[in-house]
């Protein structure tokens, strides 16, 4: 039987939906549930979306997307304005992406600009450096192709989210009630796993 009574890691609790979901909610008495929706959209969408290019799809282009021929957002009804934050979650993968340079700017407008719905707390420079690299999108690079922004373009913001949250949030979220019964649920389902594993390992030793 593997060791449950060790407690799921931080990035362990940030990547299962369940865990992530609860801490989300547990920062909400905080006003800060925004850093870590901010890092969910990032991890699970952004860095996931494509980059577009000259192969457009026609029915996406009379939409105002710029996506790639694989893109499917518009013939599926996504707001490239703003893209829906459900579609962040892992576990509804069949939902199509924005391209990327429709997901930076709704990242920067509704995450990073001065004023915008949930900012984040950034550094000045940080925040300047993101409205610079936003600011491009829609011109050309030196190849003459239509500027894409990178895919770690908001790494850096999203890993001073991360230590916000683990900072401010994590140890007090690990004293609170919601992750002791989450904690004592994964301990039960691992222990069921464990003994499944044994049960089929028996069978097979007596056949």
């Amino acid at each position: 039987m593997s060791d449950s009574s060790q407690p799921p890691s931080f990035l362990d609790l940030l990547h299962d939906s369940t865990g992530r979901a609860l801490l989300i909610d547990f920062m909400r008495s905080g006003y800060s549930e925004h850093h870590l929706l901010f890092w969910e959209e990032v991890t699970f969408r952004y860095k996931r979306s494509k980059p577009h290019d000259d192969q457009r799809n026609p029915t996406n282009v009379e939409n105002g997307c710029k996506c790639n021929a694989e893109c499917k957002c518009a013939s599926n009804g996504a707001n490239h304005d703003n893209p829906p934050p459900s579609a962040a979650s892992p576990a509804s993968p069949s939902l199509p992406l924005p391209c990327r340079s429709i997901l930076a700017r709704h990242l920067y407008d509704t995450y990073i600009k001065n004023g915008c719905p949930s900012q984040i707390n950034l550094t000045e420079p940080q925040r300047l450096r993101l409205q610079t690299a936003i600011e491009r999108i829609g011109t050309k690079d030196a190849d003459g192709r239509d500027h894409i922004p990178p895919c770690d373009l908001f790494d850096e913001s999203a890993s001073t989210c991360l230590e916000l949250i683990k900072g401010n949030y994590y140890l007090p979220f690990q004293a609170s009630k919601q992750y002791q019964t989450y904690r004592q649920e994964k301990e039960e389902q691992e222990t069921n796993r464990d003994q499944n594993k044994t049960v089929k390992s028996s069978s097979c030793s007596i056949l």
